[in-house]
C-alpha cells in the first residue's frame, strides 16, 4: 500500500516534471554539478545508482565519465523526462527504474558510486533510506549525499513549515550533524563534506512547484516581513533587482564504505576475544538476499538448499522466512522438520535414495523420484504403507543449460525415458504431482538464466498434459554469488523482467501449478566469514609465511581452489562445483588498521603441504594472535570441510543475528 507520503511526492513531482528542466526554473545549477563530479571522482569502470534521481540531472552529469549509471525514481513522469533528455544529450549507458528508495530493488554491494541530490528532504524514513544506499554501495565505494542544510536550530521548523506550505511533500530539512550520524550509524567513513551557498529566486521556485497563487501569497509576504524586521524565516532572504532572493546552504557529504560494515567488526572482535577459529553467518546479509528474490518474483516460492549450509540457527531463520526446503537426503529432511518446517515444504530431491530412506520420507517430505526404477521402489514402500503417495520426477530434459541437446547424466530422468513410462505405466499408489529440472549452478548471466526457465516451463506443459496436472514445477537454482572480484553479480531484477512474461503466460494456462525455484548458495554465500588466528609467523629464504589455524580443515575451499587448479591446469576447470569455484575466490581481511603492508603467504597448521591458502598476498603485518577473516565462506564451508583431520579442535559456528 503507496504511503500517504509516497503519494505527496508523486503527485507534487508529476506536476513539476513538465517544467522541471526548463532553465528558468531548472535547480540544476551546471557550476555545482561540475563540482559534484569532480568531488565523486568517478572511473570509467565505476557502476552509479543516483536515488531519488528525478530527471536524472546528477546521473547524466556523471554519465560521460563511468560505465552505467542507473536512475531510480518513484515519478514515472520525472524518469520519462530523465530518459528523454538522455537520449537528446547521447547517453546509452543509463537505465531508468521506477522504485521506492525506502526498498532499493538492488543487490547488496552492487554500486560503486551511489548518488542521492536534493531529496532527503522528502524521504519520511530518512534512516530507511541511507540504510538501503549503503547496503547497495560496494566495499570500497563512495556514498555521496547532496541536500539543503537545516537552518539553525530555533529556526528549523519555521524554515520546514514554509517548505511544505510551498510543496507538501516535503518532510525536514536535516542538519550537517544529522547527516554526519547517518554516515557513522551505518558505518561509512566520512571522506568529504563542504557547504555551498545557492542564490534562489522566490518567484522560480514557486513556480517549479506551481505553488497555488493564495499560498505563494503567503510566503512571500512572509519574506517581506522579514527583510523589514519581522520574524526570522530560517531562509534569510534579501532584494536584489528589485527581486526576492534567498540562499539555500546545500551539503555535500561523501562517505567511503569499508569491506566489513562496523556491526560485523564489532562482532567478529568480539567472538576473537574466545575463539582461534569460527564461521560467522549475518542474519542481516542473508535476510536482504531473501527480500531481493521475495520483492521481485512475488509469486515464486523459493526453497532454500539445506546442501550449503545446514546450521540449525541459518535454517530457522531462513525456514521462518516462508522459504522452504530443498533437502538432499533424510538427514536434512530431519533438519528442515526441526527447523519448523512441514511436510508440503521439504521437498526431498536426490539421486540413489534407499529403501529405508524412502520409507522414512514418506510422511515427512515430497519425495522427488531420480529414476524409474525409485518410481517404482516408492510404489512398492507405498503398497506396504498402505497409503497413496504424490510424488515428484526429476527430469533430465532434452535440453542442455546453454540451449544445446541433453546430454547424459547421473540426475534425474531422460525426458524421453519420463513420457514413454508415463504414457504406459499403471501405476496404483502414487500419483506424479511435479517435475523438477536442475541442470547447473553458479550462474551470473541474468539472460541465460531467463532462457533456461523459460525452457523449464515449456517442458512443464508437455507434462502438465501427461500427468493430468501438476502441482508444482521446481526450476532449480543455478543462481549464483560473485566470487572474483572480475565477476558481475546476478542482476535478479534484469532476470525477473527477462522472465515475467513467460512467467504470467504460465500461471493464465496453469493457475493451480505453484512455480518454485531453489536458491543454491544465493541467499548465504556472501552472508557468511571464515575468522582464523595467526599462531605463527616465520621467514625461510626471504618467503614470509603466516601459520593459520585450522584452515584445510576449516574451511577447505580456498585450499582446494590451489590445488584444483594446479593439477588441472586451468584456472577455472568445469564441473568442480561446489568444491572450486575459481583461484580469486576470497577476499583476506583483517581487523587490524595498519598502514604498513608487507607480502605473506597464508597456509594452515596441517602437516601437510597442501595446506596453503595463498601466496604472494599484500596485508598488514600480522603477528600471533592477529584475526585474519576470510569471505564468501556463507555456503560449502562447514559442510564441506574435513574437520576430523589431524584430530584438531574444529570451529565453532556462530549467528549474528539482525539485532546484533
Amino acid at each position: 500500500m503507496i504511503s500517504t507520503n509516497a503519494k505527496a511526492i508523486q503527485a507534487s513531482f508529476t506536476r513539476q516534471a513538465e517544467n522541471f528542466e526548463t532553465k528558468a526554473m531548472s535547480f540544476s545549477k551546471q557550476e555545482y554539478l561540475e563540482h559534484t563530479v569532480s568531488c565523486a571522482n568517478p572511473k570509467k569502470t565505476d557502476t552509479v545508482l543516483e536515488v531519488a534521481a528525478g530527471t536524472c540531472v546528477c546521473g547524466r552529469s556523471l554519465a560521460p565519465f563511468v560505465q552505467t549509471v542507473t536512475c531510480l525514481d518513484m515519478t514515472a513522469a520525472m524518469l520519462a523526462v530523465g530518459k528523454d533528455m538522455a537520449e537528446k544529450e547521447g547517453f546509452c549507458n543509463m537505465n531508468f527504474v521506477q522504485g521506492d528508495a525506502e526498498r532499493l530493488p538492488f543487490l547488496d554491494d552492487g554500486f560503486d558510486i551511489v548518488i542521492s541530490r536534493l531529496a532527503f528532504h522528502h524521504f519520511a524514513n530518512p534512516k530507511r533510506c541511507f540504510s538501503e544506499m549503503a547496503r547497495v554501495l560496494k566495499p570500497g565505494g563512495k556514498l555521496v549525499v547532496i541536500d539543503m542544510e537545516a537552518a539553525e536550530e530555533a529556526l528549523r521548523a519555521t524554515e520546514d513549515e514554509i517548505e511544505t506550505m510551498r510543496d507538501p511533500s516535503h518532510m525536514r530539512n536535516l542538519s550537517r550533524n544529522d547527516f554526519a550520524g547517518l554516515f557513522e550509524n551505518y558505518h561509512l567513513t566520512i571522506t568529504a563534506a563542504d557547504c555551498t551557498e545557492i542564490p534562489v529566486s522566490l518567484t522560480a521556485w514557486l513556480a517549479l512547484t506551481q505553488t497555488c497563487e493564495g499560498v505563494a501569497a503567503k510566503i512571500t509576504q512572509r519574506l517581506r516581513d522579514e527583510m523589514a524586521g519581522g520574524s526570522l524565516t530560517g531562509l534569510q532572504p534579501y532584494e536584489k533587482d528589485g527581486k526576492i532572493y534567498f540562499n539555500q546552504r546545500w551539503l555535500m557529504m561523501i562517505g567511503e564504505k569499508s569491506s566489513l560494515p562496523r556491526r560485523l567488526k564489532d562482532g567478529i572482535a568480539k567472538y576473537a576475544e574466545d575463539f582461534d577459529s569460527f564461521y560467522l553467518y549475518d542474519e542481516s546479509g542473508i535476510h536482504a538476499h531473501m527480500e531481493s528474490l521475495k520483492s521481485n518474483f512475488p509469486n515464486v516460492d523459493f526453497l532454500y538448499s539445506i546442501k550449503c549450509n545446514s546450521n540449525p540457527h541459518v535454517l530457522r531463520s531462513i525456514f521462518a522466512a516462508g522459504f522452504g526446503a530443498d533437502a538432499a537426503s533424510m538427514g536434512e529432511v530431519l533438519l528442515a522438520e526441526k527447523a519448523g518446517l512441514t511436510k508440503e515444504d521439504i521437498f526431498y530431491s536426490a539421486p540413489g535414495k534407499s529403501r529405508e530412506d524412502i520409507e522414512a520420507a514418506v510422511s515427512r517430505a515430497v519425495l522427488i523420484a531420480d529414476s524409474i526404477d525409485e518410481i517404482k521402489r516408492i510404489e512398492a514402500a507405498a503398497e506396504r504403507l498402505g497409503e497413496n503417495v504424490e510424488i515428484g520426477i526429476r527430469l533430465n530434459p532434452d535440453f542442455s543449460f546453454d540451449g544445446n541437446a541433453g546430454r547424459p547424466s547421473k540426475f534425474g530422468i531422460d525426458e524421453e525415458q519420463a513420457i514413454a513410462f508415463l504414457k504406459s505405466s499403471d501405476l496404483c499408489r502414487i500419483k506424479i504431482t511435479g517435475i523438477h529440472v536442475h541442470l547447473k549452478s553458479q550462474e551470473l548471466e541474468a539472460d541465460v538464466l531467463a532462457s533456461y526457465y523459460s525452457k523449464v516451463l515449456r517442458l512443464a506443459e508437455k507434462f502438465e498434459n501427461l500427468c493430468g496436472g501438476l502441482k508444482y514445477v521446481n526450476m532449480g537454482s543455478g543462481m549464483g554469488i560473485s566470487y572474483s572480484p572480475q565477476d558481475t553479480p546476478l542482476d535478479v531484477m534484469r532476470l525477473a523482467a527477462a522472465v515475467e512474461s513467460r512467467l504470467n503466460t504460465f500461471r493464465t494456462r496453469y493457475p493451480d501449478t505453484k512455480i518454485i525455484i531453489e536458491t543454491g548458495r544465493y541467499v548465504v554465500g556472501k552472508s557468511g566469514f571464515y575468522v582464523t588466528k595467526v599462531t605463527d609467523r616465520k621467514t625461510s629464504y626471504g618467503r614470509t609465511y603466516l601459520i593459520l589455524k585450522n584452515t584445510l580443515n576449516g574451511f577447505l575451499r580456498p585450499s582446494l581452489a590451489k590445488l584444483v587448479a594446479h593439477y588441472s591446469g586451468e584456472a577455472s576447470p568445469d564441473g568442480s562445483e561446489p568444491l572450486f569455484t575459481s583461484t580469486d575466490a576470497f577476499e583476506f581481511l583483517t581487523l587490524k588498521e595498519d598502514a604498513r603492508l608487507e607480502t605473506v603467504t597464508l597456509t594452515g597448521n596441517l602437516c601437510t603441504a597442501s595446506d596453503v591458502v595463498a601466496e604472494d598476498l599484500q596485508m598488514p603485518h600480522l603477528v600471533c594472535g592477529d584475526s585474519v577473516i576470510i569471505t564468501n565462506a556463507g555456503s560449502y564451508g562447514a559442510v564441506l570441510s574435513p574437520m576430523q583431520f589431524s584430530s584438531q579442535e574444529k570451529p565453532i559456528e556462530l549467528f549474528l543475528n539482525k539485532n546484533g
